[in-house]
């Protein structure tokens, strides 16, 4: 059976830095097989931008699932979407060509 720890609406710095001391001690004690966080209020309350999301790739995280505020950040998110292929778009957003879906996520569960 698979282990999955689902984060839920990442805020902001707090909620960034919180995450930045817990996780890693979760990941040790229950020993996830896959982390999902919720980043669509992931900067500054709203939106995303890509050091962010770098910043908790590099703590564990192996995908992010997101909602409208994603779009909050402008451009920068339309970024993110592009970079990083472990970000669902929501599901009702079209992409830059006029796309409803995000890339299949390729991750390891």
């Amino acid at each position: 059976m698979n282990k999955i720890l689902i984060i839920g609406d990442i805020m902001g710095r707090p909620g960034r830095l919180a995450l930045s001391q817990v996780l890693p001690l979760w990941k040790t004690e229950y020993q996830p097989d896959v982390v999902i966080g919720n980043v669509e209020n992931l900067t500054h309350g709203k939106g995303i931008i890509a050091r962010h999301i770098e910043d908790l790739n590099a703590i564990g995280f192996d995908v992010y699932t997101s909602g409208n505020h994603v779009f909050d950040s402008g451009p920068r998110a339309e970024e993110c979407f592009e970079k990083f292929h472990n970000i669902v778009r929501p599901a009702n957003y079209l992409t830059l060509d006029d796309s409803f879906s995000s890339p299949p996520f390729q991750g390891g569960v």
